[in-house]
């Protein structure tokens, strides 16, 4: 593990009716000093506003439908890590996959082709049913041997055709995941898969 040495707790889930980004919100909680946050705290959103992808894409989701939910990180203060925050979200997709194949048996997981497209999107065979977005929460870390870095996660989770945002997209309801009380198992799930990378 290239991580470690830092305490972190993987049960620490903030709930929010509505906001403009979950990533964003969790960089504010961390520049504005409003909680003081361990490793893996998150916060999940019924509703957000502004969600974005890379490159300052848009990502859509729909209240109550889309999972948008966002887990605060710390990273080694290394040249590596400073400008690879691809590889953060790299793990985060593989720990996504990893929570979600622990929610339904394994013949119909692999059945159902999940797979990564680097380096930061989920596909069900060749459609994107998530996607994840890494930060640099600052720059500013000269003395500091960890970086604080943001980790979100827009998953489509119960969408139907017509809701879907474009042609290309998927939602787990749609392709036959079990979706029972999704939204109360994965987090946690998530988060536990998480803390096997950052550890």
């Amino acid at each position: 593990m290239w991580y470690n040495n830092c305490v972190g707790k993987i049960d620490i889930i903030h709930y929010i009716d509505s906001v403009d980004s979950t990533n964003n919100e969790i960089s504010r909680w961390v520049l504005e000093k409003k909680l003081e946050l361990v490793n893996y705290t998150s916060l999940v959103a019924h509703e957000q506003l502004s969600g974005r992808g890379r490159g300052h894409h848009a990502w859509f989701s729909k209240p109550g439908k889309s999972l948008t939910m966002s887990t605060y990180i710390k990273i080694p203060n290394t040249h590596f890590w400073r400008t690879n925050i691809s590889e953060v979200m790299l793990i985060s997709a593989t720990a996504c996959l990893n929570a979600l194949k622990t929610l339904v048996p394994k013949e119909q997981f692999d059945n159902l082709g999940f797979r990564i497209k680097k380096p930061n999107d989920i596909y069900i065979k060749n459609k994107k049913v998530a996607g994840i977005l890494g930060e640099l929460i600052s720059s500013n870390y000269v003395d500091d041997p960890f970086i604080e870095c943001v980790v979100g996660i827009g998953l489509n989770v119960a969408l139907t055709e017509d809701e879907l945002p474009f042609a290309n997209a998927t939602s787990l309801l749609i392709e036959g995941f079990e979706i029972m009380n999704f939204f109360e198992k994965f987090p946690k799930r998530y988060m536990k898969e998480l803390s096997q990378y950052f550890n």
